[in-house]
């Protein structure tokens, strides 16, 4: 079913949701950030407040710049996910690289190429190839 809430906000925008700890307007919270929009929480309390942000899954990226040793700036996207009061880091975008698929797609190959076998893949994964690749500046492609 169609609602009004589907056409209002979507992914990137961003609502105030007042009294959005409970009752209808933390079903308009929840219906929102479904959507893809990010929502600031407005309660009678600071303690509601607290307890609705735990209750929701809350991410948040943050946009920053490298500057490697010869000038070059490249840019870098972290998506962090607060779960239970505690921050961490859920993805990493480098240069437009997005490295969470890529080591998740390196992962996964590696799960199939060893029937499953999640022992096999720890004793083959193999960090030492990418840390003399990151040593040597990376690679040609």
């Amino acid at each position: 079913a169609v609602s009004l809430f589907d056409d209002l906000l979507n992914d990137g925008q961003t609502a105030l949701v007042v009294g959005g700890t409970r009752g209808i307007g933390k079903a308009v919270v929840e219906r929102f950030s479904a959507a893809g929009a990010r929502c600031a929480i407005v309660g009678h309390t600071e303690e509601s407040t607290e307890a609705a942000l735990d209750a929701f899954d809350v991410s948040v990226k943050v946009d920053m710049e490298v500057v490697s040793t010869n000038g070059e700036v490249y840019p870098v996207v972290y998506t962090l996910h607060q779960r239970d009061g505690e921050w961490r880091v859920i993805n990493v975008i480098v240069n437009g690289i997005n490295l969470g698929l890529t080591f998740r797609n390196q992962f996964d190959q590696a799960m199939r190429d060893n029937n499953r076998d999640i022992d096999a893949v720890i004793d083959g994964w193999a960090p030492e190839v990418a840390t003399d690749e990151l040593e040597q500046g990376g690679s040609d492609q």
